[in-house]
């Protein structure tokens, strides 16, 4: 059958071209015009999955929780840092595509109650520091110059005495003051941290207990895109939006500003960036690669051509059939092209070795690359035949399973088998007959092999004792392959949203594999979260409770006492402010006592003014802050000051002798952020008792759904992102909490359902293939035998790769299957030849055939090592390690297990 297949291509080659070429034309155009990708993750599991159902429902209830863009900001102060927080989260908030920008820490709820999220010790000793800063506040709120920025400094000196934790305030707060001023007179951006020098290393007093103390410069603002599935880079636009809109408000390092964007929706982005990183440098090297080994193979620039155009063909028309069997490929089925392009060059090799054997033994004629061609098909076919069915049985034995990734692979590498096997047997001998290669004047056998045949089949015994012992030498490693489900670890570490990923989850309250529990109602979370909260593995729990604050009847009072004994700070009589003269002599009088330098210079009290009216003129102002100064001067005692204040000094110094605009940035740099703290103070100071009731809408729906579900959200105790402590978190809550949701539990069950998948399928496809086998060989020893090395050298296989720490993972996964293809019809190739009564199959025209096409396979996989993509590498060189022993099982284990050639009486000679 197959020969007149090949003979009526070789009649009628232009049709047969032709309409090939045609067919490939559309499934070129199909490809190109309907080509389309879901990278959506979720869809490469079946919804029916216990843990797909649950976080599809997590989704449904709370969407906001989906595909976000975590934009993690770092600044030089927390107020530079809440700053800028502030203004990205505005800036984004109607720009398109963007549906959503906030900050959860920054709704006025928190700044108006922050105070009652304290502990009750926590905020006495807050509000008692507060009340003791009323010496410092009040002055510079009746003053807001540089003139009283100096003179409440002074004053306070006057104060601290010799009080150790004062005079270490006092240094902090000058050294503070001392920056910014220094980087004003640099003509740099600056900005006095008013939080950090008041604060007192205590937390905030308008944050709740779970965000960060003063002294953290971190804030994150939560961006909700809109993705488009379709696109390789779904978030890439929304992406881009975020960091112009950064570029435009300056929120870089020249203004003290760090951004990082991290989460689903960046991590998904810079992981395909990642991927394709010098993809078309890699492409073009492996192809001249390929192209090399081919001509080593081939030895015809025509025949390297027609087993190209077949390969090229055959993937056109595979990728047009997948667009229409499944309308688009997901992240793991676009693979077709590589298992497409490992195993079609094989059959395109071993029908032009074939045909290149046939031609040389004809010796010439009219007619030799008809008859070569015929010849090529009458021997190599029925091999062919039986490796495209066990290959296509195998790629199919995918379907059932729940892993639809890889079941959609398999369904479309399937039909490409069937292509592949077609187009060799159909376009393939069209092309060679119309490109008409030379005739084949060396021999194709590599007779140098022959010696190693012979030493095989003297020493069977020991070559199949040597492999058994092997295998089983290896099995302790076989006992410690482990799964790594975790994806964070198939990422390279130098991207930016990974990095912040990792830097995020080593703190548990910013970890970003939480744990979502979904409950019916508020007490039913209670309980659930009481339950929770005792787990060893939980570092600590988050409800709608946490929204409602605890103890209020004992914090209340101690902030309505702190908030009157602060009134006047809030409301202050504000003086006039001094003219530049007068800051200059503030400023050196100032430095002047700093140093402690005795008494003032000569400057006495003018007697004008006793006048009124002098003293409202500039030299009266004038005269009087040199009067005042000096007064302050006189009343300092001398004594050696700390270098830190003649350092502050000499700043002063400066500032007096800088020009008037110099003095103005300087004022601004002092005062710009201490609006804004006061601002926050006196919302927080003017906290009011929080009932369910009084919970704004923006923050309860958070917690509860629309549909009245509420939501428990548990962190992990520890560096979330360990697989250790991600499994050992998620098998504990999933015990609890079945329906339980999130990251460490979608990683580890994800994990099981794609060994299960694989499991399953390598049980399908091996009995599957076993009885092809049986019914093609109708011998069950022959069948062992072609079955049994290959077991043999994918149990070393994965021996090796856990020998070299190579654990499996969602992408190198991918290699077992593709691996045991090509071996089976490796063997398969060896079995029919040997049962045909070849002898020294090393030596044969086969085993080149094979050796090229592993070679090709090789190269192909093989080039995977160099990705910036360590997911892809790990594929790249599980590839390596299998194709070797896959090899190293054909060359030298196959024709140990056959032995010479069994006597067959009843078969007749080939015509």
């Amino acid at each position: 059958m197959l020969e007149k297949l090949v003979g009526f291509c070789l009649r009628w080659p232009w049709l047969v071209v032709t309409l090939t070429l045609a067919l490939t034309g559309g499934g070129a155009y199909l490809t190109a015009e309907r080509f389309a990708i879901d990278t959506d993750t979720n869809h490469l599991f079946a919804s029916t999955i216990p843990w797909r159902h649950n976080e599809a429902e997590l989704y449904r209830q709370f969407p906001q929780l989906d595909d976000l863009i975590v934009a993690v900001i770092d600044g030089k102060t927390p107020e530079i840092a809440e700053d800028a927080a502030k203004r990205l989260s505005a800036a984004l908030a109607d720009k398109k595509p963007i549906s959503r920008s906030w900050r959860p820490e920054d709704d006025d709820f928190f700044k108006s109650n922050g105070m009652l999220f304290l502990g009750v010790d926590e905020i006495k000793r807050t509000t008692a520091t507060l009340i003791a800063q009323k010496g410092v506040l009040q002055p510079l709120t009746e003053d807001p110059t540089l003139r009283g920025l100096v003179g409440a400094l002074i004053g306070n000196m006057r104060e601290i005495g010799e009080s150790k934790r004062g005079n270490a305030l006092f240094a902090a707060a000058l050294d503070e003051i001392n920056g910014a001023f220094v980087k004003t007179l640099a003509h740099e951006p600056a900005k006095v941290s008013w939080e950090k020098m008041l604060s007192g290393g205590e937390a905030p007093p308008d944050k709740p207990a779970a965000a960060a103390d003063a002294a953290d410069t971190r804030r994150i603002v939560l961006i909700k895109p809109l993705i488009d599935y379709s696109s390789l880079q779904p978030g890439a636009d929304a992406i881009a939006l975020v960091r112009e809109v950064a570029a435009k408000l300056d929120l870089d390092d020249a203004h003290g500003v760090r951004l990082r964007l991290t989460g689903q929706v960046p991590l998904a982005d810079d992981e395909f960036a990642t991927i394709s990183e010098n993809m078309g440098l890699n492409l073009t090297l492996t192809l001249g690669v390929v192209t090399l080994i081919l001509f080593a193979a081939l030895r015809s620039p025509k025949l390297i051509l027609a087993v190209l155009a077949t390969l090229l063909a055959g993937l056109a028309l595979t990728a047009g059939l997948g667009i229409m069997l499944l309308g688009r490929f997901n992240m793991i089925s676009v693979a077709f092209a590589a298992l497409f392009i490992g195993l079609g060059v094989d059959f395109g090799i071993q029908f032009a070795t074939r045909y290149r054997q046939e031609r040389h033994a004809l010796r010439g004629g009219a007619d030799d690359i008809d008859q070569a061609l015929l010849g090529a098909a009458r021997n190599i076919g029925g091999s062919l035949t039986l490796a495209a069915v066990s290959l296509l049985a195998g790629f199919f034995c995918f379907l059932p399973t729940d892993f639809r990734g890889v079941s959609e692979l398999g369904l479309i590498a399937g039909f490409g088998m069937i292509i592949a096997y077609l187009a060799t047997l159909t376009f393939l001998p069209a092309l060679v007959k119309l490109l008409h290669p030379a005739a084949e004047h060396l021999p194709i056998e590599t007779a140098s092999l022959a010696g190693i045949d012979h030493w095989i089949a003297g020493h069977r015994p020991l070559v199949i004792v040597g492999a058994l012992v092997l295998t089983l030498c290896g099995a302790p490693f076989l006992a410690h392959l482990t799964f790594d489900s975790n994806p964070m670890n198939l990422r390279s570490q130098k991207v930016e949203s990974v990095a912040t990923f990792l830097d995020l989850a080593r703190n548990p309250q910013t970890a970003p594999n939480t744990i979502e529990i979904l409950t019916p109602s508020l007490a039913a979370a209670r309980e659930m979260a009481e339950q929770v909260a005792k787990l060893p593995q939980v570092d600590h729990v988050v409800t709608i409770d946490a929204l409602l604050p605890k103890d209020q009847d004992e914090k209340l009072p101690a902030i309505e006492n702190a908030a009157f004994q602060l009134r006047h700070v809030f409301a202050p009589s504000v003086k006039p402010a001094p003219s530049d003269a007068e800051t200059v002599v503030a400023l050196q009088m100032a430095a002047h006592t700093l140093r402690g330098e005795g008494q003032a210079p000569a400057t006495t009290a003018d007697p004008r003014l006793a006048d009124p009216r002098f003293a409202r003129t500039p030299a009266g102002r004038r005269a009087a802050a040199a009067a005042l100064a000096a007064q302050a001067q006189r009343s300092v005692p001398v004594k050696t000051p700390p270098e830190h204040v003649v350092r502050f000094a000499n700043t002063l110094d400066a500032l007096a002798k800088a020009d008037p605009e110099t003095r103005d940035r300087a004022q601004l740099a002092a005062f710009s952020d201490l609006d804004r703290l006061l601002k926050d103070l006196r919302l927080a100071l003017g906290a009011k008792r929080v009932t369910p009731e009084a919970l704004p809408e923006n923050l309860a729906r958070d917690w509860i759904s629309a549909e009245g579900v509420y939501r428990v959200e548990v962190f992990p105790k520890g560096d979330s992102n360990d697989r250790k402590v991600m499994t050992a978190f998620g098998a504990a809550l999933s015990k609890l909490a079945p329906n339980a949701s999130g990251p460490p539990i979608v990683v580890a069950q994800a994990g099981d359902t794609v060994v299960r998948a694989f499991e399953h399928a390598g049980v399908y496809s091996f009995v599957a293939i076993f009885l092809i086998l049986v019914v093609a060989l109708r011998n069950p020893k022959h069948v062992a035998l072609t079955l049994g090395p290959l077991l043999l050298a994918g149990v070393l296989s994965l021996e090796a790769a856990d020998m070299l720490h190579l654990s499996l993972n969602f992408a190198n996964i991918i290699a077992l299957p593709l691996m045991f293809a090509v071996g089976v019809a490796f063997h398969i190739y060896y079995v029919i030849a040997w049962r045909k009564g070849v002898v020294d199959v090393l030596a044969s025209s086969l085993t080149r055939a094979i050796f090229f096409s592993a070679l090709t396979t090789g190269t192909a996989f093989g080039s995977l090592i160099f990705s910036s993509h360590p997911g892809t590498a790990s594929m790249g060189e599980l590839l390596g390690v299998s194709l070797f022993f896959t090899l190293l099982a054909a060359f030298v284990v196959v024709p140990a297990f056959l032995g010479p050639p069994p006597t067959r009486s009843d078969e007749k000679p080939a015509p």
